[in-house]
């Protein structure tokens, strides 16, 4: 209570229940804010652990590698496909991971396998 002039004021009791649901709300608003914070993190993380540099994904069988070569410079991977008689295919195949714009020299390639 308080007065001024001779004039007493008190607080009408909804508002002290008004102070304490906006205080609640408060505290819900963070954590709604925290939590999609949370949540966008988690679909960000996911997203970037299931995404490949634009690579296809292949299920089948692994191929067993029997030999191979190291990279020498100036090497690409259609030169070394012709030096061991390679198919693209079959070259593809027993080199599953292999980006040929990124060879680098010392780099071991599969050049014969099944």
């Amino acid at each position: 209570m308080s007065s001024i002039n001779g004039v007493t004021f008190t607080k009408p009791k909804s508002s002290l229940k008004t102070s304490k649901s906006n205080k609640l709300i408060g505290i819900m608003t963070k954590i709604n804010n925290k939590t999609v914070v949370c949540m966008l993190f988690m679909i960000f993380l996911f997203a970037g652990i299931m995404t490949t540099e634009g690579r296809t994904v292949s299920l089948g069988p692994a191929p067993l590698c029997s030999s191979v070569v190291g990279v020498k410079t100036g090497d690409t991977c259609f030169d070394i496909a012709q030096k061991f008689k390679l198919s693209s295919g079959f070259f593809d195949f027993i080199n599953p991971n292999l980006n040929c714009n990124k060879l680098f020299v010392g780099e071991w390639i599969c050049v014969d396998g099944i």
